[in-house]
């Protein structure tokens, strides 16, 4: 198994070399390839922990960072110093891994979506242009098997330009049971009744419509039909808004012209098949059903 040195120092076989240069999207002409130049990868960052940095320019260096991957990079390997399965709240960096998703997506040159096999992935500003020519594209693949609720759920979105779901507080915000009324007539849209209960435990209507309004929020974020934001408290409590991704780019300031979908589309393909290929990953783009990018055999 091919071993690869890490930006720490380590030997790491899921790690690519920092010397690997990754594709991305330039301000020249559309579709046009290039690679990140050192100098253009620690611009203008302010004082932060070194744990923070250290991510920040991995997200930089690639273009695309994913949130938590057992092989493919990730916050969470950066963080923590090793790959990890499953979920990371229980690992005795946890609370740093939450202070850091936090740091990162909320810094202005990041954008987080559901990019790479429906994983929370960080896309760096760099990348702006490509995604939002990929999101807006309104292709079949995007509404293809959409629940009824996504749907509902997606109208709503597209004539208010925002709604948000949430099981906590939120300023500013419409509450979920505002936002499953606005939605359809009795709330039918996210009806309450359908799963089965444990014995002994009972869950209030309410709650059960939340869940159905979670589930389609995940349904259209993994379809990059919309933006996604979600806010967490030190408790745990968290708030999903949902925007379109114009109401989202006149928000950030940006309007950068787009290349063609089709170039988006290989600018993305080609990213993630290098990362899949060296670090022996399965990088899954959603307009490919059910195909792994370069996998390695």
């Amino acid at each position: 198994m091919k071993q690869i040195m890490a930006l720490d120092g380590t030997r790491r076989r899921h790690h690519p070399s920092p010397s690997f240069p990754l594709p991305v999207e330039g301000r020249g002409k559309p579709g046009e390839m290039r690679l990140l130049d050192e100098d253009q990868r620690f611009t203008a960052m302010p004082k932060r922990s070194a744990e923070f940095r250290k991510v920040f320019r991995e997200l930089q260096r690639y273009g695309l960072l994913l949130e938590s991957d057992p092989r493919l990079p990730s916050l969470t390997q950066l963080v923590a110093g090793e790959p990890m399965k499953g979920s990371w709240w229980g690992h005795p960096k946890g609370r740093l891994i939450f202070r850091i998703t936090r740091e990162i997506a909320a810094h202005p040159d990041v954008a987080v979506t559901k990019l790479i096999s429906g994983k929370v992935t960080f896309v760096h500003r760099k990348l702006w242009p490509t995604l939002l020519a990929v999101a807006t594209a309104h292709e079949p693949w995007q509404t293809r098997k959409l629940s009824a609720a996504a749907r509902g759920l997606l109208k709503l979105v597209s004539e208010k330009g925002q709604a948000q779901t949430d099981q906590g507080q939120a300023r500013g915000a419409r509450s979920s049971r505002s936002l499953r009324q606005a939605s359809l007539p009795g709330a039918r849209l996210f009806p309450a009744g359908r799963r089965e209960q444990r014995p002994g435990r009972s869950r209030s209507p309410d709650a059960q419509r939340s869940e159905s309004a979670s589930q389609a929020a995940r349904e259209l974020e993994n379809k990059l039909l919309v933006h996604g934001e979600q806010f967490h408290s030190d408790s745990g409590a968290h708030a999903k808004r949902l925007e379109t991704w114009e109401h989202w780019a006149e928000r950030v300031g940006f309007a950068d012209k787009l290349p063609t979908v089709d170039q988006a589309k290989a600018t993305f393909e080609k990213i993630v098949t290098s990362l899949s290929q060296h670090c022996e990953g399965n990088g899954k783009l959603p307009w490919k059903t059910g195909r792994s990018i370069g996998k390695s055999s």
